[in-house]
């Protein structure tokens, strides 16, 4: 019975780095659906939902991402120690007009080691929302 679930989370993996390679690859067909499907079997792993959240991001479906990204860090805390992730938080939070939570979200990704296109990205955005 174990060598069955270890296959059946091989297979599980497998699947999910072809829909995570999809979704840098910029080759975002329906990903969608079957991170769904994953995220709902491994509800208790961030790296799901997060890559649900990045796949709602990207067809600019905010609502979804911001459930998605609330849970990802609901699942692991410490993940606002990735950039990226909090540049893109910021972002949702902000299209999702929650405004003074945007602003918290980019002054602690400005605390983040980074380089100066990071943080001219962080400036645009925190502009834009100052500008709301």
């Amino acid at each position: 019975m174990a060598n069955k679930q270890d296959e059946e989370f091989l297979n599980d993996y497998t699947l999910f780095q072809k829909l995570t390679d999809k979704q840098s690859s910029e080759e975002i067909q329906d990903t969608t659906e079957q991170l769904e499907i994953l995220q709902k079997k491994y509800s208790d792993e961030y790296l799901f939902a997060y890559q649900l959240g990045l796949a709602h991001l990207n067809k600019g479906n905010m609502e979804r991402a911001l459930i998605m990204y609330g849970r990802t860090l609901d699942l692991n805390p410490y993940i606002v120690e990735n950039k990226e992730f909090m540049y893109q938080y910021a972002f949702i939070l902000v299209n999702n007009e929650q405004i003074d939570n945007a602003k918290i979200v980019v002054e602690r990704a400005e605390q983040l080691p980074s380089d100066e296109e990071y943080q001219t990205r962080l400036a645009a955005l925190l502009e834009s929302i100052e500008q709301n």
